[in-house]
């Protein structure tokens, strides 16, 4: 177990109109599929890590594009998608914010999670991860 591997090229929305996707403005760079947070002083968005108490109670979402500090991004606080390597893990399995950060953790933690592994409805069961950062952004 370990931090959730990304494959940049690859993340996105599994399906975009169901999902809710906010707009953000990075205050660090940002790579596509890191988890954040919203920074309360100025707005914009950091690396959530689990090590600090601000950052983990505060998850906005996970970015879908890679941007530097001070650039837009769509980030994705609710919905499944792809570009995480899922292969090892169970379906249903809690991923959580790890201590490096913006990275995802497959734990099966039970506190900071941001997403479940589910199976897509393809006929390999395709696993994707759900995130949902609304109840975590909002605690």
């Amino acid at each position: 177990m370990g931090d959730l591997t990304v494959t940049a090229a690859q993340v996105g929305a599994c399906d975009p109109e169901k999902a809710e996707i906010v707009p953000g403005v990075a205050g660090v760079a940002i790579g596509a599929g890191e988890a954040l947070y919203q920074i309360a002083a100025s707005g914009k968005l950091g690396l959530a890590d689990e090590d600090a108490s601000a950052e983990a109670s505060h998850v906005w979402g996970v970015a879908l594009e890679s941007v530097g500090a001070g650039q837009g991004l769509s980030v994705l606080r609710k919905g499944a998608m792809y570009g995480f390597t899922l292969t090892g893990l169970n379906y249903g399995v809690a991923c959580s914010l790890s201590n490096n950060p913006g990275a995802l953790l497959d734990t099966g933690a039970t506190t900071n999670i941001v997403g479940r592994v589910m199976a897509l409805s393809d006929a390999n069961l395709t696993k994707v991860l759900y995130i949902d950062c609304t109840l975590a952004a909002a605690s």
